[in-house]
């Protein structure tokens, strides 16, 4: 029997091998935004902090700069693997928004999707077992069905917030964070391509 995987929901993670280099000065750069900025995200159920509404344009803060940078470059190289096209041209992708969401003890982000082609996520500061990012595809089992092969078209997976670690993936993906149980910050970057 031949059995072919037609749906597949791709998420890339790649480790950045320069986080430290960046991680302390964006990390202070969060904290003062977040001292200057009222949090956005008003129509959530969460109430995490964030700047996606706020005016605040990470996109163009220079303390940025060569995180995402290096973030572009791992966008197009995902985009490159899986031979993506828009309107039978190449795909190129282009940042459109960048915000950051800054997590304490208590804090989740319910399942939501982005109105983009490509999304990421970017693990700045968090701790080791801190809350995790699951993602679930939109097609649901109705019957309690497990998997014991890779071919699993249901259910949900998740990662850990590893520092450094970049999470590439289609926008329309729902995704969410579970609720935040330890002390430490967490401190993630969110970006869209179109």
């Amino acid at each position: 029997m031949f059995i072919e995987n037609w749906f597949p929901y791709n998420i890339a993670s790649v480790m950045n091998p320069n986080h430290k280099d960046y991680s302390d000065k964006c990390v202070k750069r969060c904290e003062e935004i977040k001292k200057e900025y009222t949090k956005g995200g008003a129509n959530w159920v969460s109430t995490v902090y964030n700047t996606s509404t706020t005016g605040y344009k990470l996109k163009d803060d220079k303390i940025f700069k060569d995180l995402i940078d290096w973030m572009q470059e791992q966008v197009q190289t995902y985009s490159n693997t899986l031979e993506m096209k828009l309107d039978d041209n190449n795909y190129i992708p282009k940042l459109d928004g960048a915000w950051f969401n800054y997590y304490e003890k208590g804090d989740f982000q319910e399942y939501h999707s982005h109105p983009s082609v490509l999304s990421c996520i970017y693990y700045l500061k968090a701790s080791e077992n801190g809350a995790r990012t699951f993602f679930k595809p939109k097609t649901y089992e109705t019957h309690k069905i497990e998997y014991g092969s890779d071919l699993r078209p249901a259910g949900r997976c998740w990662h850990k917030p590893d520092l450094g670690k970049l999470l590439i993936f289609r926008g329309f993906m729902d995704h969410c964070v579970e609720q935040k149980t330890d002390d430490e910050e967490r401190i993630t970057l969110a970006f869209n391509y179109d």
